[in-house]
Parts: structure tokens; sequence; C-alpha cells
């Protein structure tokens, strides 16, 4: 809802990742593309738990670097309208296993 807020007051319409020129990689995505400033709203069409295998492939194509994505995510804990901000953190394996 919120990428879908944004596209709205932007003028902007989600689309196959087909209409980005030069992309190659898994299309596991819809795109809303701004050219300014020049950014991608990205919905991942897989769980959440996946999508990295949608984001990353087209994060290196576009060259961004980690520190300019920002995701935004549906947390069941907070109550409706509640915003969390945390820092970045690494990659996590599977419980047990040190990271």
């Amino acid at each position: 809802m919120v990428l879908d807020h944004l596209a709205a007051h932007e003028g902007l319409i989600f689309e196959s990742p087909g209409s980005l020129e030069g992309y190659d990689g898994p299309r596991l995505f819809l795109v809303a593309r701004s050219h300014d400033p020049d950014a991608l709203l990205v919905k991942p069409q897989t769980f959440m738990n996946r999508s990295g295998e949608a984001v990353a492939p087209l994060a290196r194509w576009a060259s961004a670097d980690p520190s300019r994505i920002l995701v935004v995510y549906d947390d069941v804990d907070l109550p409706l309208g509640r915003r969390r901000r945390r820092p970045p953190r690494g990659p996590r394996g599977p419980p047990g296993r040190p990271t």
C-alpha cells in the first residue's frame, strides 16, 4: 500500500520488468520508474523471505549501493499505521548457525 500510494502521488504505474531497458535478470517483480529523481519502486512477487531473489539482481543491474535501498514491509507486531526504522543488519543464517 505504501508503494501504491507513492506511485499514485508521483503519477507512476507499476509494469512488468520488461520495461527496464537492458535488464535481463529474473523477472520476479513489478516496477514503477521515476526519472526525477531517478528511482525504482519495486514490488517483489515472491514471499518476503525470498524477496532477495528478485531485488538483488535488479540492484546489481541498477548499480544501487545497498545504503540507497529502502525496504518497506508489513510487521504484524506493530499496530496499524505505526512505523519503525531499524539500522541495516547483515545476512543471517539458519537458527543455531553462527553469523
